[in-house]
């Protein structure tokens, strides 16, 4: 199984460890976005992220060129709680109370749930479960 977390591992410390980057050569590409965006995750060689505007966005993360970009909804009405988590086939997008599945290789709905109240950012996704942090229940699994 293979997957994305939130945070940089399993205890969220926010810590990656890999090797360090000793000088920076140049700025390979750039990628104009409309408002602010939520953590992006790469895999596969593409960059996956949505924005605070309820958009997904799959960028080709050695060229910079969009792949797909599609909205899942006006988010202004909802908490602006947004988050992406991926697994092989599917992008996990929570924005509020709402969670949709996006193929990953056309950004195609596959499919939504109204999982009530707000989702958090802390999404994890394994295999084709995705752990949801949720208030007021606490997790719910999708």
């Amino acid at each position: 199984m293979s997957g994305s977390i939130p945070a940089g591992n399993l205890q969220r410390t926010g810590e990656y460890h890999t090797h360090r980057v000793s000088t920076f050569h140049e700025v390979y590409w750039t990628f104009p976005f409309s408002g602010e965006i939520e953590f992006p995750v790469l895999q596969d060689r593409a960059l996956y992220t949505v924005d605070r505007d309820g958009v997904c966005y799959a960028i080709d993360a050695q060229t910079g060129t969009l792949r797909w970009k599609v909205s899942v909804g006006d988010t202004s009405s909802m908490e602006d709680v947004l988050s992406i988590a991926l697994n092989e086939r599917t992008a996990f997008v929570s924005t509020g109370p709402f969670v949709f599945g996006l193929d990953l290789q056309t950004g195609q709905e596959t499919w939504r749930v109204h999982v009530s109240e707000i989702t958090n950012e802390e999404n994890t996704a394994v295999g084709q479960i995705l752990i949801i942090g949720h208030f007021p229940t606490g997790l719910v699994l999708v």
